[in-house]
């Protein structure tokens, strides 16, 4: 086949891409990209980064006839291309944009531009992709340390969550440093029979998996099978090698939303902002490379999922005491997902980090080493681990319930009841967003509010 025809046919394929008429969907080969950058290797994906000028258009307000909000449309298309060329360095024509063949899901919207965090900028483009009418009307926070997620399908007063107990290997960790992931049909399908297995559950509102547990796309699609039985899914994901010899440890955190006048998933991506000890070694070692966060996603995130206040930490982070405060008092829970072997230690914290923030801790830990968990801080030490799991041969899951309403009538009291729980910490100061009913004193343990209980 000579280069003139090989070149025509290119021509044409690009053609068909672009104007979202080819096999693969625009709307997946854009959202691979946000999600796996420049290691996202296909042809398509490293197609769309150097798409000729001559299928890309700045200004196009005069070619294209719109409806009475024509402007808002133009120029929230406009904000759209330039965010995806500045984030992503994509040139980006108006066509796929416009008119796609497969329109983009909110969940695409929210990997494209990372915007679900600015609720007002995620409706715009919601608005100008899909043709909606949305407003904001509902989902405005006091507090701009907290995502507000709203879904008036989950139980106000207990969760149940997923605790996994899911292995990883060494190996499957040394091919994500070289920037080559296991992607084999045997890993596939150990994903797919942890997915399958949450889904026959009864009653399952989040499924959670170890740090650096799976190839970032595979955790895309595995968070839409999950969403046909409104499961919200937190996962680590495999390094993303980023500039410079660096890498990002990300955990991924897909939830159940109904927010925009229908159901749909979006996603909250949080990255380790400094390595473990052993970790920040071995990359150095063997690869020469640092970790370090994504500045757009090194935020430590108060999510108001339903109702349901919690906070997302990975692996190391548990042992900055300074994030624990930061905490404290404005969760019910704190998800932890880690690939850590020091048992001893982080048995230690995770009691200790249960007692201090006064919250339920969720560890997610790998298979190998085990102690997945979920830790309360009941008065009762009996009742303290709701679940805990190490061992075996396979991959299993377990489902824990912890009663978001129990904890926080108990926590409301000026004065801690003498049941349930252990009393709250001293200096502990309850989140007016968590506040169950009013009370004459603020729900904040000083030493002076110690002095007179004694």
């Amino acid at each position: 086949m000579n280069s003139t025809l090989l070149s025509k046919i290119k021509k044409k394929n690009i053609n068909l891409f672009v104007h979202d008429l080819s096999f693969y969907s625009f709307t997946d080969v854009i959202t691979k990209f946000a999600l796996e950058g420049q290691s996202g290797s296909s042809f398509l994906v490293s197609l769309v980064t150097k798409m000729p000028k001559e299928y890309t258009v700045n200004d196009f307000q005069e070619d294209i006839y719109y409806d009475d909000n024509r402007d808002a449309v133009v120029k929230d298309i406009h904000n759209l291309i330039n965010k995806l060329t500045e984030n992503l360095g994509l040139l980006l024509g108006k066509w796929p944009l416009l008119f796609p063949t497969r329109m983009f899901r909110p969940l695409d919207i929210s990997i494209m531009c990372s915007s679900k965090k600015n609720e007002q900028t995620f409706i715009e483009y919601v608005n100008a992709l899909r043709g909606t009418h949305i407003t904001n009307t509902e989902i405005n926070s006091d507090d701009s340390n907290v995502v507000p997620i709203k879904n008036k399908l989950l139980d106000q007063k207990n969760r149940n969550i997923g605790i996994s107990s899911y292995q990883l290997h060494d190996a499957m960790w040394l091919k994500s440093v070289h920037g080559k992931p296991n992607r084999s049909i045997t890993r596939y399908k150990q994903l797919q029979d942890i997915v399958e297995e949450a889904l026959r559950k009864e009653s399952i509102d989040y499924l959670v998996l170890p740090e650096l547990a799976i190839p970032r796309d595979w955790a895309y699609m595995a968070s839409k099978k999950l969403a046909t039985k409104n499961i919200s899914f937190i996962t680590g994901v495999e390094y993303q090698h980023a500039h410079k010899k660096t890498v990002y440890n990300s955990v991924y955190i897909f939830l159940l939303a109904d927010d925009i006048g229908f159901n749909y998933v979006t996603l909250i991506r949080q990255d380790k902002e400094e390595a473990a000890f052993d970790e920040g070694v071995e990359l150095q070692n063997i690869a020469g490379l640092s970790l370090e966060a994504d500045i757009s996603f090194e935020k430590k995130h108060i999510i108001d999922h339903a109702g349901f206040m919690f906070g997302v930490l990975i692996c190391n982070e548990l042992t900055d005491i300074s994030l624990r405060e930061y905490f404290r008092g404005k969760i019910d829970a704190l998800f932890v997902v880690e690939w850590n072997k020091d048992l001893k230690s982080f048995n230690a914290l995770v009691e200790s980090a249960a007692l201090d923030t006064h919250a339920y801790i969720i560890q997610a830990n790998n298979r190998k080493y085990g102690d997945s968990r979920i830790r309360a801080p009941f008065k009762d030490d009996y009742r303290r681990d709701i679940v805990q799991i190490r061992g075996g041969i396979h991959d299993y899951l377990v489902v824990g319930t912890i009663n978001i309403e129990s904890l926080r009538n108990f926590q409301n009291h000026s004065i801690s009841p003498k049941k349930d729980f252990k009393p709250v910490p001293t200096g502990f100061c309850m989140s007016d967003a968590r506040r169950s009913w009013g009370s004459e004193k603020d729900r904040c343990r000083k030493k002076d509010d110690m002095k007179d209980e004694e």
